[in-house]
């Protein structure tokens, strides 16, 4: 399980962040102020944030992920949203468009298939729930870290193709097609999630 606070992403797929498992994450949560976004592994009830402040979860996303091409990986995870600002700690606070920075950060799961996963899929600027196309997520990348320590980094070149779905829910899809590395591997996916 991930746990996201809000806040501005750190999904940057490095490969020290998918050692430690920090992903943005989307990060995975969604969006975000700018100072508390962290995600970890935890099946905690409440976490603490740097202020001392009990937070607890706001919103927990059910997904899916199915990559193809360089990498194949397939299942399920679930990631926690929590947020100090009771506005954003729910489902429908997650796709509010007057979040602090105008984003909404797809859920990746941080560990799945043997694979540590670091990305960075971030609507930016966030209007609301709709359609968000390739040029509306700036920096996409996907980082895979294999079993044996090996990193494949995956980045936007022509012609990757990229959307982002987001529901009013704060349900979504995100496909992407043609990610790739300097060595020409491709990646290809789909993350499809619901919100409780």
């Amino acid at each position: 399980m991930v746990v996201v606070f809000d806040s501005q992403p750190v999904l940057h797929a490095a490969r020290r962040a998918v050692r430690v498992l920090t992903i943005a994450l989307i990060a995975s949560g969604c969006g975000g102020s700018s100072d508390d976004t962290t995600s970890s592994t935890s099946t905690e009830p409440a976490t603490t944030t740097t202020d001392g402040i009990e937070v607890p979860v706001g919103a927990t996303l059910h997904a899916t992920v199915h990559f193809e091409g360089a990498v194949a990986l397939d299942g399920e995870y679930d990631v926690e949203h929590r947020s100090s600002d009771p506005e954003r700690n729910s489902c429908d606070g997650l796709t509010d468009a007057n979040n602090p920075n105008g984003l909404f950060v797809v859920p990746f799961p941080s560990i799945l298939g043997g694979y540590h996963i670091a990305a960075t899929a971030t609507a930016s600027p966030y209007a609301g729930a709709g359609e968000y196309g390739v040029d509306d997520l700036p920096g996409l990348q996907v980082a895979l870290e294999d079993a044996a320590g090996t990193t494949s980094d995956f980045h936007l070149a022509p012609p990757t193709t990229a959307t982002l779905t987001v529901a009013a829910d704060a349900s979504g899809t995100f496909t992407f097609a043609g990610l790739t590395t300097d060595t020409g591997q491709l990646l290809s996916g789909t993350v499809q999630w619901t919100c409780s």
